[in-house]
């Protein structure tokens, strides 16, 4: 059973609540960033909910698939997408080796991790997960002393 009903028992209304709109300034700048490493760019979504950005990805040419804990949020996804863009997987149990260009989170997807220590597992697996030379995209809650900035940090490495 999923434990928020707004992703469970309601995924169905849940565009009413966040209209696939929403962050279309976030979606723009990751859509930027895959088009980066040219066609066959492949992209994964965390948490990807009712598939509303993997669509608007996959419309820009890319490589796009998602995944998401709840049930409910893939069911609809698959009525976006159909079935096999989106998968049922928590982003603990991310286990991919190499397989994408870009992981993105989006909705502070990351803050539902129950522990620092999750959270760092979860960063090793997203980390594993990305070709070399992959970008991680995630969007976080700030700290009140944030400037509003946008933060990058390009590390080049293993």
């Amino acid at each position: 059973m999923t434990k928020y009903r707004l992703f469970g028992e309601i995924a169905d209304r849940y565009d009413l609540h966040t209209p696939p709109s929403h962050y279309q300034h976030d979606h723009d700048f990751v859509i930027d960033i895959a088009r980066r490493y040219g066609d066959g760019a492949r992209l994964l979504d965390i948490g990807c909910g009712t598939g509303a950005f993997v669509a608007k990805a996959r419309c820009a040419g890319i490589d796009a698939y998602g995944i998401d804990s709840a049930p409910e949020m893939i069911a609809q996804c698959d009525k976006r997408l159909g079935a096999g863009i989106g998968k049922v997987l928590g982003m603990a149990d991310l286990a991919a080796v190499e397989e994408y260009d870009v992981i993105c989170m989006f909705s502070w997807t990351l803050h539902y991790a129950e522990s620092i220590a999750q959270v760092l597992d979860i960063l090793k697996r997203i980390r594993r997960a990305l070709r070399k030379g992959g970008t991680m995209a995630l969007q976080v809650a700030h700290a009140g002393h944030a400037d509003g900035q946008l933060k990058t940090d390009w590390e080049l490495g293993p």
